[in-house]
């Protein structure tokens, strides 16, 4: 094994560097990255791990980061969220092909009507990969069907300001949303609050890539969680 210090080198802003051997190490833990959790029912702080005792988590309102690399997700889970953690029955990383084989637009899961209270009964999410100003190491969070809407018009709005997910810092908040049926649950919203400097849009260039590769060697990263999205 390396020596941990050539495997990472402290964050200075955003000016951060990996090795392709540490991501290797956490590709094969089986574990994939620490996660960022959306709180449920309509909660308003976000759940980090607590990296000094794994038994606890951490709150934080509304924290700033890079969005390094994202992905669509599509999960289907045949019995309905109770309380425990199962994997999903069907998915699909780039939500175009399932597990199944089956193309997703043309699955019958994948329209509306199929699911309760005329949604889809198959959810598409968005995966995404983070890195906060002062972390040594990005982490992942699962964006909730709710939450995609808003996510997918802010990262297409940023090109007509000469800007990208990977040019910017962006700041995540919550709010509390209502579905059809009365049921709350928590929406993400997205502020671009900074531009990057050149030295760290480089850094992030380079880190960006290690992560889509990331991303692709451990495709259920994450995913041995039950559906318990009430949005539709």
């Amino acid at each position: 094994m390396s020596d941990n210090k050539n495997l990472v080198v402290k964050n200075s802003g955003f000016a951060v560097t990996l090795s392709d051997e540490i991501l290797k190490e956490v590709a094969n833990s089986g574990a994939g990255l620490e996660r960022v959790k959306i709180p449920a029912g309509g909660g308003m702080a976000f759940e980090f791990p607590n990296l000094e005792n794994a038994d606890e988590t951490v709150s934080i309102k509304e924290f700033s980061a890079v969005i390094l690399f994202h992905h669509p997700l599509s999960l289907y889970y045949k019995e309905k969220y109770n309380g425990m953690t199962v994997s999903p029955d069907c998915m699909s990383f780039d939500a175009v092909v399932g597990t199944t084989g089956e193309l997703c637009r043309c699955c019958d899961l994948n329209k509306f009507g199929s699911g309760e209270n005329g949604g889809k009964a198959c959810k598409t999410k968005e995966q995404l990969y983070i890195l906060r100003e002062g972390d040594m190491f990005p982490m992942a969070m699962l964006l909730p069907t709710g939450s995609v809407k808003g996510f997918n018009v802010y990262k297409r709005r940023l090109p007509y300001n000469g800007k990208t997910l990977s040019t910017v810092v962006t700041k995540f908040t919550l709010k509390r949303a209502v579905n059809k049926t009365g049921i709350a649950y928590s929406q993400v919203n997205f502020t671009a609050v900074r531009d990057l400097e050149k030295a760290e849009i480089e850094s992030i260039k380079n880190l960006a890539q290690k992560m889509k590769d990331f991303a692709q060697e451990v495709k259920n990263d994450g995913l041995q969680t039950s559906d318990n999205d009430p949005e539709n």
